[in-house]
């Protein structure tokens, strides 16, 4: 069964630590019954958002992020993914008593 692609692929570090570009529904149906990982609901929701997708196109965004939610928290995202796959950067500042308080700044 042929699909068709998705905007951008999905790239996923494989076992054998290859990279390989998800690029349909098909591909990740595909990838995922491969998965040495095959277990719990992030697996099953994308095992399942993929097979919808399969039978209706309008269920591929469904597909591409359920495959790329799996893989983020699998650690299975390859480099590659651009913006999508960053994580969020977080600032943490360490404020000692000699600081500024953030108050201070708005004018309290």
């Amino acid at each position: 069964m042929q699909t068709a692609p998705f905007d951008l692929p999905i790239h996923v570090r494989c076992a054998s630590r290859n990279v390989v570009k998800i690029r349909s529904p098909k591909d990740a149906f595909d990838f995922l019954l491969s998965c040495p990982t095959q277990e719990g609901p992030l697996y099953e929701s994308a095992l399942e958002a993929c097979f919808s997708a399969l039978a209706n196109k309008a269920h591929h965004a469904d597909a591409y992020r359920g495959l790329l939610t799996f893989a983020r928290a699998h650690g299975l995202l390859a480099d590659g993914n651009g913006a999508r796959s960053a994580s969020r950067n977080l600032r943490v500042t360490l404020r000692t008593p000699a600081m500024p308080q953030p108050s201070q700044f708005r004018g309290h």
